[in-house]
């Protein structure tokens, strides 16, 4: 007997949240197709997806879209029936909207507007078109000399009485890159010592730095319906001036709070030209309103846990609202738990172990899961400061909010003097 041709999704470089978005559409019975565009250099490579069970991975590094479709057609001959894609990565999104366009032109985005899309100076530059709250800012091309582009950010950062942030403008993920001053010579340091980014980069971002409450907000879109799968909050704390990400509380999406950043944030999704996929949204709360940080045009980051918080509180994660509003359906939310839930990011300041325990994380009255991402690390590996160099997540989840907030102190503390982290 043949095996069941199940439907195929294509995913352009899927480098977030990789092993459950393969989890999440096998569950609905849908193989996934990668198109890799993205060398594996640098960050890249440590989210190799080769060995992961894709229906198949297409070569597609020399970025040639013409090629690409005729392998993606030629594979789906025999595989199965091609009935949707996304990307996968903001580092792809020029490239991957280009191949969309092609496959799926009805319901796609532009690829006229994808620089509102993975460009973060054009992001706020559209939202100030549509009167919608924005962040002044500047941009310096990675043309100019050092000196011009040390004299820019010097003017920038006195005009802001001190508080900006330096990003490169299209070439990062997970803060890499992302500096917030505190002296003009930190200014002349990250352009003379040298900056992290991830993808490419073209030019680097001046921004005013917005003082408040940071939050998070997820997703699902198709053929310009909008639906929002999670809203929470990130507390960051600044290590030489680099955000470092310390934990995420997911928030209820009955707290009268979330009708608030739903308003501002479907604003942005209609004035960036989102028409279909995924999209993680950072913002901030300004005394007077919310202004846009970055919207991430993919799936949510942090190996899915967003969504999974997202689905253990009302029953529906991006995927499942994706794939409803794929078939014409709403997503239907279901109350499933009142649990407070907390996702801490565990980094290493120690820089230096061979294992680590994880005993003492699993004992915890709160302690719901935990993923391990760098299970050694040497010295000269040793950052703490983004993203991908989190040792592991760790998922607390509690009825009493007073239980997290204890168990987040005996992780800051096992955290603090390495306890977990064995040499």
């Amino acid at each position: 007997m043949n095996a069941k041709v199940k439907p195929i999704f294509l995913v352009i470089d899927p480098l977030i949240s990789t092993q459950w978005l393969l989890n999440r559409f096998n569950q609905h019975d849908i193989d996934l197709l990668a198109l890799k565009t993205l060398k594996e250099e640098g960050y890249t490579a440590t989210r190799s997806y080769q060995n992961l069970p894709f229906i198949g991975i297409i070569d597609a590094l020399d970025q040639d879209i013409d090629k690409a479709l005729a392998n993606i057609d030629h594979f789906c001959q025999t595989h199965g029936k091609l009935i949707g894609g996304f990307s996968g990565t903001e580092g792809s999104t020029d490239y991957a909207e280009k191949i969309l366009y092609r496959l799926f032109p009805r319901y796609s985005n532009s690829p006229k507007t994808s620089h509102y899309r993975y460009n973060k100076y054009w992001m706020n530059e559209v939202l100030k078109q549509a009167n919608l709250p924005a962040i002044n800012q500047m941009i310096i091309e990675e043309s100019k000399t050092l000196d011009e582009k040390m004299a820019m950010a010097e003017r920038f950062y006195h005009e802001n009485d001190g508080h900006i942030v330096i990003k490169p403008n299209s070439g990062s993920a997970g803060s890499i890159g992302v500096l917030k001053p505190d002296s003009i010579d930190a200014i002349r340091n990250y352009f003379k010592e040298g900056y992290d980014t991830w993808f490419h980069l073209e030019s680097f971002l001046l921004q005013e730095y917005i003082e408040g409450k940071e939050y998070y907000a997820d997703y699902a879109s198709f053929n310009g319906k909008h639906f929002l799968t999670a809203v929470g909050t990130l507390e960051k704390t600044l290590i030489g001036g680099a955000f470092s990400y310390k934990y995420s509380d997911n928030i209820s999406l009955e707290d009268p709070l979330v009708e608030e950043i739903k308003d501002y944030t479907l604003k942005c999704l209609d004035a960036l030209g989102v028409k279909s996929g995924f999209s993680h949204f950072e913002l901030r709360k300004s005394p007077r309103c919310y202004r846009l940080i970055e919207l991430n045009p993919r799936i949510s980051g942090s190996s899915g846990f967003h969504n999974v918080m997202a689905k253990n509180n009302h029953g529906v994660d991006q995927i499942d609202a994706y794939l409803s509003l794929t078939q014409g359906k709403i997503p239907a939310l279901k109350k499933v738990t009142d649990k407070y839930q907390r996702l801490f990011f565990f980094h290493s300041y120690k820089g230096d172990y061979q294992k680590v325990d994880t005993k003492p994380i699993e004992s915890l009255s709160s302690y719901a899961a935990h993923k391990l991402f760098i299970p050694s690390m040497s010295s000269s590996g040793a950052r703490t400061a983004t993203l991908f160099d989190t040792v592991m997540l760790v998922l607390l989840a509690s009825d009493n909010q007073a239980q997290i907030e204890s168990d987040t102190q005996l992780l800051e503390a096992y955290q603090r003097n390495d306890q977990c982290l064995i040499s």
